[in-house]
């Protein structure tokens, strides 16, 4: 059992932004402790109609207010909330907040202990901050979407999940807990770019590409270090085997009874060199067998994995069984199941994500605002 513990309680974030990023940021601050309050325009976040899926995953446990911060008086609404509280989160596009007035100058000078976290496409400091980006974006221009290719393919290929703005959100919490470890002792500027973190991930060949004078091909499958690795098609689908050692070697050979037409006793620098061979005997000897027969031949002895689609993955008993697989509810979808993030902490079994502008008078007024200065802010679609 994940021990329950809420190390940010009494932490107040201001959350700005939309789709994943930012969203999952502040979610994972709320599952730590903190009270996050979403930002969102009047008439409501718009992955509440274009992605609800999205929306149910990432907006639990936190509190909406709509605000218009396209108005003079929303700027000020902000501006106050800003000064109440301890982080801003700003998943919003490049140079947007510093055009409506409540980007991280204006803002430290109101909160000089403000943590601001900045999620964007590029550096600020770099030739590309002007350029509006987001998740494939950075996948395409960091080489992530090259490293998705497997042998035959000629068109890269995105990862299929929104990883490049989860991993963002992490890299988020990360600044923000050591701005908190700091003290807080002056306003802190911390900037997660998209492209770098995904540079970073890559920055595992780019050694490679030095020292051997050439890139690495096939890498959505493949490893120039290791043979066999790879996908290979069984009776029912298919499994993942990656050979990471002469151990493991010999061991598939024996479990897959190959001894006559693979000899165990190949190194590893012979097996990368008839890779190609060593691939086409080990598809023949799996591919009428069922997936599940693989890996119980090779499970205990050879790293393998049974491919799933996301359907099996939903079914799965490893999922299902999981303390982080909760129920989250909302008043348009009903119920559905979400997965947490492995930080260290679990919730409730019953979380709820808030209607449009559910708090938006309780905030308010918790800023000082009389119900006359509501009500008129409410009229003029100021707040909804």
């Amino acid at each position: 059992m994940i021990k329950s513990f809420a190390p940010l309680k009494g932490l107040k974030v201001v959350e700005l932004g939309t789709y994943v990023a930012a969203p999952s940021l502040g979610f994972m601050l709320s599952l730590l402790g903190a009270e996050v309050i979403k930002v969102e325009p009047v008439g409501g976040d718009i992955t509440r109609e274009v992605t609800p899926w999205s929306w149910l995953n990432y907006n639990s446990s936190k509190e909406s207010l709509c605000l218009d911060l396209k108005s003079r008086q929303g700027v000020d609404v902000f501006k106050r909330l800003a000064k109440s509280v301890d982080v801003v989160v700003d998943g919003l596009g490049p140079g947007v907040t510093d055009r409506l007035g409540v980007g991280f100058m204006k803002l430290s000078r109101l909160n000089t202990g403000l943590i601001y976290c900045s999620i964007k496409g590029f550096s600020s400091k770099g030739p590309d901050a002007k350029r509006a980006a987001f998740d494939s974006i950075a996948q395409a221009e960091a080489g992530l979407m090259y490293v998705t290719m497997s042998g035959g393919e000629s068109r890269p290929t995105r990862v299929g999940n929104p990883c490049v703005d989860l991993s963002a959100a992490a890299f988020g919490v990360i600044g923000i807990l050591s701005a908190l470890l700091d003290g807080k002792k002056h306003a802190s500027y911390i900037e997660v770019p998209l492209f770098d973190f995904v540079a970073f991930w890559n920055s595992y060949w780019l050694p490679y590409i030095q020292i051997s004078g050439k890139q690495p091909s096939n890498l959505g499958t493949e490893h120039p270090g290791y043979s066999p690795y790879g996908v290979y098609r069984c009776s029912d689908g298919f499994v993942f085997i990656g050979v990471l050692n002469d151990k493991h070697w010999e061991r598939l050979v024996e479990r897959l009874g190959l001894q006559k037409e693979l000899s165990p006793k190949t190194k590893t620098h012979e097996r990368i060199a008839a890779r190609s061979t060593i691939d086409s005997i080990i598809e023949r000897a799996v591919e009428r067998i069922p997936r599940r027969s693989v890996i119980a031949a090779l499970g205990d002895a050879v790293p393998c994995a049974e491919v799933r689609d996301l359907e099996s993955l939903l079914q799965s008993e490893e999922l299902k069984g999981n303390e982080r697989f909760v129920n989250v509810m909302s008043d348009g979808a009903g119920k559905v199941n979400v997965f947490l993030p492995p930080i260290g902490v679990t919730a409730s079994k019953n979380m709820r994500v808030p209607r449009q502008g559910e708090h938006t008078e309780k905030i308010l007024k918790r800023l000082g605002y009389s119900g006359k200065d509501i009500h008129i802010m409410l009229e003029n679609r100021v707040v909804s």
